[in-house]
Order: structure tokens, then C-alpha cells, then sequence
């Protein structure tokens, strides 16, 4: 359960910034998902002069609205008597939105791979998307849906502060008066100029913990920001971030988005924010969530605890050289409410705010402002703690507006411009996401407030259609791909290339169709788990899902001759040849093959398969290989047998016989006679030395020694020698 709280903790803001990221028309008190509001109402933007979404209207633009990783232009064009079902175009997957009056959405069309949050910015006709992990961020026209910038690195010239590109955005808010967006990052806090939103460049960057452990400032998701807060006839734009419990960072830091100035409370301030102002390290609380009313300049802080703390930030007084802020006690007010809050959201114009609990708490805070320069804090307050009727008007919902561990989220609030379709009086309007985040919520916070206070329950104040509307936003489940078997390939999907993206989330009900496709050297072999077969998987997503994709490396043969006059064996990966001597090996394999002679034999060298030479033979298997060891016999030497000794008179003809000669291996044996030794004078001379049987002429008496050495082919025999006598 802890774990499923911190998901939806994590969800509930993003879905925010989508719902409610919002300038809308002239309103002065729009708020993102961070409490951030528009410019100072004195100075209300003009009517964008663009028209928004489809429908042509020029100021009726509820915002961004995003599902599965794809966000729509939201604009309403039209109301009927009856609640409408329209769906969303997004291949082939259906999102209905049920609500009291139609609604038309168009596509943007982002090169982002998926979408985690967004804002507008309606006076220049400008929207924003962001992926979180990816650090990217995508600049659209809202008139036309399409996509003018993306951006993953922001610059301005050579300047990049800590890190070469974005990395991991946490929220973001628009600011139509100068054109800036502000970007929460784990860098830092990115202010960016879009006056060109095809070449938006970065202005400056206020470094985080993570990038700067000593001037850093904590990131938080929930940051707030009023774009023009009085002080000293000078307005100041200023962002509000906070530590984390025992952290280094107080309770509340404020930068100031135009000059980058860091501001941290002094210590008389500092204690002010504690629960024990005597001991303000053990009554440190962390700041979980900011909104600023941009009207009153209020800021209305949630502790972590059961703790509201509402800050008159017109009594502010900041020293740049020490870089603090100094507050005095009245311009710092706690009330203990009803439970732990987390979401907060506040529209400005009419200083209404509408707090969501934490798990185990019990409704939705509805209150209203009251003017500081009289009172800080709410004037009016009330516990939405049962689920009103008109709530039930479209049919039975999910579980978890109100339940055992309710966390309604009070995702966003806005001012409805003169010329709405269905609210012919300028409207507060709230956006309230459910427990089981898959439904929002459109509630008007006025007549919410004001039927609690009177005790009597909350009646739309439009006979018909009611003025709440239902955005189904369909569950998501997990798609997960893995790949198993020996060999390789990827699979390809609507939001799936894996390759290095394997799993993405889905809505319930979507169909998601994958390709298997093997690499050169492998068989894509079947399908298991979500899938069967060797064709496309469809996947039908009603639970978390998992696909898992086979592929087999291919297989080559590897065969091995031997030649030669020898004999050996040659053996590698498969390979013992002797009896086997071919394989089938994966393609790819590099194999290295041995060759052993026998003890009569010697190994002469390889040929084929890339190899020679007498060592080892590597061979890569990219195709069928034929491999030949050479093994050659050892031999015996020849015996040579020069014939008996011989007694012969002067001048008689002697003839030689090397007939008795040998060899083991039976080759023909070549001869090389030659005289040892004759007699002193002798001229003596053999008829031809490389005969059987030479024959010469013993020419004076005395003693004749003859040699004979016999050769194989291959060695020479040890020479013998027969002895000649002549008397």
C-alpha cells in the first residue's frame, strides 16, 4: 500500500500540470499543478487573438489534457441537454470524455516519445509538454496543434551551467508576461525565454542540491511562482521551493526567476515556520506543496503534516548581499486542518482554494481567501467529506472519490473567460482528480462552498446540463517485452523498441501490436507469455502484461579433413575428430580447432576455413566451413649394406652390391658410393656412384675402403663399408 500511495503521490502531480497548467482567456488567477499562478489581475493579459484547439473559440480553452503519452488541445464548443461521450482519436485506442457540455480535442502532434506533463500559455498561443526521464521538452502552436520546437539541450550561446542537457524535468509553468517558462529539473530551476519557441534560449539556471551541494536550492515538484509580487514600488518574480524534512534547505526558499537571486529566511523568520519556535531544528517540517493566489499575493503552504501555513508575501523584505528574506510575525499565519495536505491549487481572480488530502485522510478543503491587508488566512472554509449528487448524474463511478484511503487530488483551478459556452458569468471552475486516478472531476468551487457553509448539499447551479464533467482518463497497465534463446532481434510496438525500450504503460482496453524481427544471424522462433505463434503479437492490455519474444541463433557447419601420410586427431568447440568431425555451431561462434599427431606422425599445417600455418586454426563461423589438418608419417631411416669384404689380384675389375640395402617403409632407396681410402698412387675410379652395383679397377696392390650411404626420400642411412684386398 505504501508503495501504490507513493505512485499515485508521483502520478497526481503530473496529471495536474496537465489539467490545469492554465492560462485560460483573460483570467488572472489560472494555476498549474504547481500552484503557480498568471500575471498580477491588475494587468490582465488581452484575449489571444489566435483561436485555441479546433473549435475557433478564442478564449474557451480549458488546456492540455494528456493520456498515454499523448496530449490534446482541450476546447469546449458547444453544451446539449444531455451528458455527451466523445472519443479521442489516437490509433485505434478510445478515451471517452463524459461531460455536460461537448468537448473537442485535437491531437498535438510532439516529437516526444512520451508526455509527462504539460502548460499553456494562451495570450501567445503556446503550449508545452515535457517527458520527464527523457529531459525533453516540446514547444506547440495550441491554435494549430503542431509541434515549432523540441528540445533536449537549452543554451544560450556557450552558456550551460552544470550539466549538457536536460535531465529529468519535474514540472513546469508558463509565464505570459515576459514569455519565460520555468522548467524544474534535477539540475535546476531552467528559466527560458520562448518569444521564439522555435529557438526558445535559455536565460538562467539556479543550480539544485544535486548540482551545487553549497548554493543549490531543494527542487520541488510542487513549486509555485507569482510572476509580480509588490515590494518597494518594484515587482518580483519569485519562485517558491523548500527543503525536505531534516534537510539543509528551510521551510521556504524564494528565487527570483528574473535575476536568479536566492533568498533564505533569516533566523527570526525562519523560526516562524517552525511547529516549536523555541527549538525550530525539532519543529522543522518539510514543504510539500506551494500555491500562490496572484491576486492577493498569498502563498499558501502545505507542511507535510496536518499544518496550512498562509504567507503575505506583500511583507516581504529582501536584502540581496546576505541573500535572506525577513517576515514579520503577522505576515506568517498557521491553521491545523483536517488532515495531511499534498495538492493544492488556488484560483485568483475570486481567491478560492481547493486543498487534497494525503492517504487516510477524509475529503477535499474548499476555502476562500481572505483580503490580507484584514485577515491572513481563509475567510470561509468547509470539508467536502460526502460525494455530492450530481456527481452520480452520468452513472456509477470507480471507487475513490471518497474511500477507505481517500486522496482526492486538487489538481487545478481557473477563472471561466466572458464568452464560455456553457458559463455565461465568468465561473471558478476546479479540477479534482480521484483516488483511483482514472476520472476527473470539473466542480464549481463557489457553489461547492457555498452549499456546505449553508448545510445544504451541493446543487449544480445550471438546471441543465450540470456543471460538472466527467474526463474519463483510462487506467494504464504495463506492457513488458523480454527476449530469451540464443540468438537476437527486436521487438517493435506503438511505444515499444526494444532494442532499449522494452516496457511502456498502456490504457486499459488498448490493443498494442508487436513485430518480432530477428537479427542476420538469427530465427525469431515464437512467442510466450501475453502472445503464442511466430506472427505479430496483439495484445489486449486489461492487466499488467508481460510478452516474451524467442529468437535461436542460426547454425552453420563446420566440418574438418584429414590429409597426408600421417595420422592425428583434431578436436575444437563439437569438433573430436577422430570419430566427429563435422558440428553444427551458431552462427557467429568463433571456434578454435587443435591438432594432435599420433606418435608416428607430425602435423604439416592447416588449409581452408581461413586458416595455415602449424598453431591453433580460430575459425568464425559467418558461413559453412571446411577445414583440412595435415598430418604426415614420421620415418625410419634406410640400413645401407655395402656388400662383403672381397680379395682380388692387381688390375682385376671389382664389382660393388648395395643390393642388401634397406628400408622399413619399403620407398625406393637412392646410392652414393664413394672411396674411403686407397692405395698410395692409386688413380682408381668408381664407374658410377649412385648404382646398385659400380664397378672400378684395382690398379696397384695394397688396401681399397669403400663407402655406401643409402637414402629414402627423407633421411640418409648410416654409411657401411666393404674393404677391397688386391695382392
Amino acid at each position: 500500500m505504501n508503495m501504490m500511495r507513493t505512485q499515485m503521490r508521483f502520478l497526481a502531480p503530473l496529471l495536474g500540470v496537465v489539467l490545469s497548467a492554465i492560462p485560460v482567456g483573460c483570467s488572472s488567477g489560472s494555476s498549474d499543478r504547481s500552484g503557480g499562478g498568471n500575471s498580477n489581475p491588475s494587468t490582465p493579459p488581452p484575449t489571444p487573438t489566435g483561436t485555441l484547439g479546433s473549435s475557433g473559440s478564442s478564449s474557451g480553452a480549458l488546456g492540455v489534457f494528456t493520456k498515454e503519452g499523448v496530449s490534446y488541445t482541450v476546447t469546449p464548443v458547444a453544451f446539449g441537454s444531455s451528458p455527451t461521450l466523445l472519443s479521442f482519436p489516437n490509433t485505434g485506442t478510445v478515451v471517452g470524455i463524459i461531460t455536460t457540455h461537448q468537448v473537442q480535442a485535437t491531437p498535438i502532434n510532439t516529437s516526444l516519445t512520451a508526455i509527462d506533463g504539460t502548460a499553456v500559455d494562451p495570450v501567445h498561443d503556446v503550449g508545452l509538454a515535457f517527458a520527464s526521464h527523457g529531459g525533453e521538452v516540446s514547444l506547440f502552436a495550441l491554435s494549430t496543434a503542431n509541434e515549432v520546437g523540441t528540445y533536449d539541450t537549452l543554451t544560450a550561446g556557450t552558456l550551460r551551467f552544470y550539466n549538457a542537457a536536460l535531465v529529468k524535468i519535474a514540472g513546469a509553468i508558463m509565464n505570459p508576461a515576459n514569455q519565460t517558462m520555468i522548467l524544474a529539473t534535477a539540475d535546476g530551476f531552467e528559466v527560458v525565454d520562448y518569444t521564439d519557441p522555435a529557438a526558445a534560449v535559455l536565460v538562467r539556471e539556479i543550480p539544485s542540491r544535486a548540482a551545487d551541494a553549497v548554493n543549490g536550492v531543494e527542487i520541488m515538484e510542487n513549486f509555485a511562482f507569482d510572476p509580480a509580487v509588490p515590494l518597494g514600488g518594484t515587482n518580483h518574480a519569485l519562485i517558491i521551493t523548500g527543503g525536505n524534512q531534516g534537510g539543509s534547505d528551510p521551510f521556504m526558499t524564494l528565487v527570483d526567476a528574473d535575476t536568479g537571486a536566492v533568498y533564505r529566511p533569516d533566523s527570526a523568520t525562519g523560526r516562524l515556520f517552525t511547529i516549536d519556535q523555541t527549538n525550530p531544528v525539532a519543529g522543522k517540517r518539510y514543504l510539500d506543496a506551494a500555491a500562490v493566489d496572484t491576486g492577493y499575493h498569498v502563498a499558501v503552504l502545505a507542511d507535510g503534516g496536518a499544518g496550512t501555513i498562509f504567507v503575505d508575501l506583500n511583507q516581504l523584505t529582501l536584502d540581496a548581499t546576505a541573500g535572506t528574506y525577513a517576515l514579520p510575525s503577522a505576515a506568517v499565519h498557521r491553521i491545523t486542518t483536517y488532515f495531511s495536505r499534498t495538492y493544492l491549487t488556488i484560483e485568483s481572480t475570486n481567491h478560492l482554494v481547493m486543498m487534497g488530502g494525503e492517504c487516510g485522510t477524509v475529503g477535499l478543503v474548499v476555502g476562500q481567501l481572505s483580503d490580507p491587508a484584514s485577515a491572513l488566512g481563509f475567510g470561509r472554509e468547509a470539508l467536502l467529506r460526502e460525494l455530492p449528487a450530481a456527481f452520480d448524474n452520468v452513472g456509477t463511478l470507480v471507487n475513490g472519490w471518497f474511500s477507505a484511503c481517500a486522496e482526492p487530488h486538487a489538481v487545478g483551478a481557473y477563472l471561466t473567460p466572458p464568452d464560455h459556452p456553457v458559463y455565461t458569468t465568468p465561473t471558478s471552475l476546479g479540477l479534482w482528480l480521484n483516488d483511483a486516478l482514472d476520472h476527473v472531476a470539473i466542480i464549481d468551487i463557489q457553489g461547492v462552498l457555498d452549499g456546505l457553509l449553508s448545510d445544504a448539499p451541493y446543487v449544480p447551479t445550471l438546471p441543465t446540463p450540470q456543471d460538472i464533467a466527467y474526463f474519463a482518463i483510462p487506467k494504464n497497465y504495463a506492457l513488458s517485452v523480454s527476449k530469451a534463446g540464443t540468438g537476437g532481434g527486436t521487438v517493435t510496438g506503438p511505444r515499444i523498441d526494444c532494442g532499449a525500450t522494452c516496457s511502456a504503460p498502456f490504457n486499459a482496453g488498448t490493443v498494442v501490436t508487436l513485430a518480432a524481427t530477428p537479427d542476420a544471424t538469427s530465427t525469431f522462433t515464437g512467442w510466450s507469455g501475453a502472445c503464442s505463434g511466430t506472427g505479430t503479437c496483439n495484445v489486449t492490455m486489461d492487466a499488467a502484461k508481460v510478452a516474451t519474444a524467442t529468437f535461436t541463433r542460426n547454425q552453420l557447419t563446420l566440418s574438418v579433413l584429414k590429409n597426408g601420410t600421417g595420422g592425428g586427431t583434431v578436436t575444437g568447440s563439437g569438433i573430436d575428430c577422430g570419430a566427429t568431425c563435422s558440428a553444427l555451431l551458431d552462427t557467429g561462434t568463433e571456434v578454435t580447432l587443435t591438432a594432435t599427431p599420433d606418435a608416428t606422425s607430425t602435423f604439416t599445417g592447416w588449409s581452408g576455413g581461413a586458416c595455415s600455418g602449424a598453431g591453433d586454426c580460430v575459425v568464425l563461423m559467418t558461413a559453412t566451413q571446411v577445414v583440412t589438418a595435415t598430418f604426415t608419417a614420421n620415418n625410419t631411416p634406410p640400413v645401407a649394406n655395402a656388400g662383403p669384404d672381397q680379395t682380388v689380384n692387381a688390375n682385376d675389375a671389382v664389382s660393388l652390391d648395395g643390393s642388401a640395402s634397406i628400408d622399413a617403409e619399403v620407398n625406393p632407396l637412392t646410392f652414393r658410393w664413394s672411396f674411403v681410402s686407397v692405395p698410395i698412387g692409386s688413380t682408381a675410379v668408381l664407374s658410377d656412384a649412385a648404382v646398385v652395383n659400380p664397378t672400378f679397377i684395382v690398379d696397384l696392390p695394397g688396401t681399397y675402403v669403400i663407402q655406401l650411404v643409402v637414402n629414402d626420400g627423407t633421411d640418409d642411412s648410416a654409411p657401411d663399408t666393404v674393404t677391397i684386398t688386391v695382392n
